[in-house]
C-alpha cells in the first residue's frame, strides 16, 4: 500500500473498486450461503417450484460473488494479474459477464413465473414434484 499516491486519482479509484468488490462479494457470499442453506432444508420438505427457482437463482447469484471476489483478490497480490496477463482477463471477463447474465436472466425467470402464478390464482398449475 506504499506505493499508492493520493494525487493520483486513477490509483484512488482502482483501490476503491477493488474494496468495494471484496466487500460485496464476502457479503454476497455469505448472503447466497445462508440462503442455500436455509432453501435446502425446505428442499427436503417439499419440493416446490417455487423453491427450486429460488435455489437456482441464488445458487447464480453466489457463483456472482465468487467471481468478483476472485477479481478483487487476483487485482491485488502480488500484482495486477488481470493487467499483465491477456487470458486471465479474458476468463475474468467471460466468468463475470456471464455470471452477472445468469443471475439477472434467473432473477427475471423466478419473477415471470411469481407473476403468472399470481395472474392465474394457482390454477397453472398444482402438481408438486
Amino acid at each position: 500500500m506504499a506505493d499508492i499516491n493520493p494525487n493520483d486519482p486513477n490509483k484512488v479509484y482502482t483501490n476503491a473498486l477493488r474494496i468495494i468488490y471484496f466487500v460485496l462479494s464476502i457479503c454476497g457470499l455469505m448472503f447466497t450461503s445462508i440462503l442455500l442453506l436455509i432453501l435446502g432444508k425446505r428442499l427436503k420438505k417439499a419440493k416446490h417450484r417455487d423453491i427450486i427457482l429460488t435455489i437456482i437463482a441464488v445458487f447464480v447469484d453466489c457463483l456472482s460473488s465468487c467471481g468478483l471476489l476472485f477479481r478483487a483478490i487476483f487485482t491485488q497480490y502480488p500484482y495486477n494479474i488481470l493487467k499483465e496477463h491477456y487470458y486471465w482477463c479474458a476468463f475474468d471477463g467471460f466468468l463475470n459477464a456471464h455470471m452477472l447474465i445468469f443471475s439477472g436472466f434467473a432473477l427475471s425467470l423466478l419473477s415471470a413465473q411469481r407473476m403468472l402464478y399470481l395472474h392465474f390464482g394457482g390454477k397453472l398449475y398444482t402438481k408438486q414434484f
